[in-house]
């Protein structure tokens, strides 16, 4: 057996919806909710935030890292400005906010799940705001399309509307010394 390894916390590489999204939060997932926080006029902070890591499975010479890298709303202000709760953080709304895209801006990447009872209306903000987003990024200019992300986002929320599922957003996380995601090795806390 060689030297186990363990890293203080494992940074976030790329986020895992399924049905909608897989790829680098930073190149397409971040922009595309950034883009959306503006056009509803809300100033959204993310931070980096290093949240409990609860482990159910493990890997062979290797001590999982306690802490995980969540990327956290931390203040909104503009037009919608308020306190932040963890619920909501958690994707946990008691009812659909007046402007339901504010589900999708608050929750924290990983570690919460996309609820479906909100899934309706946040297909139909998206839709509201197709238009603009096409006039915004054709996806020519930019390492990011934010069209495309658009365009996967409504597809996903319909479905999701239809077929009634909560979908948890997962991470793949690295450290340097090995590679491993939250949807088989275990679970942030919020």
């Amino acid at each position: 057996m060689g030297t186990e390894k363990q890293a203080a916390s494992a940074g976030l590489l790329r986020l895992s919806i399924d049905r909608f999204y897989h790829g680098k939060w930073w190149k397409d997932f971040q922009p595309w909710r950034l883009a959306l926080a503006d056009m509803v006029g809300a100033t959204v902070v993310y931070r980096v935030h290093a949240a409990p890591f609860r482990a159910t499975r493990t890997v062979p010479d290797y001590r999982m890292p306690e802490r995980l890298d969540v990327l956290r709303a931390d203040s909104i202000g503009g037009a919608h400005a308020m306190a932040i709760t963890d619920s909501m953080r958690a994707g946990q709304w008691p009812e659909t906010p007046d402007e339901p895209l504010l589900v999708l801006l608050l929750i924290s990447l990983p570690g919460c799940a996309l609820p479906a009872r909100h899934a309706a209306a946040v297909a139909e903000r998206l839709v509201d705001l197709d238009e603009l987003i096409h006039a915004l990024d054709d996806g020519r200019y930019t390492v990011s399309s934010l069209t495309d992300m658009h365009e996967a986002a409504m597809t996903f929320f319909r479905w999701q509307a239809q077929a009634g599922e909560d979908v948890p957003v997962h991470g793949l996380y690295g450290d340097g010394w090995t590679d491993f995601d939250t949807k088989t090795m275990g679970a942030v806390a919020l």
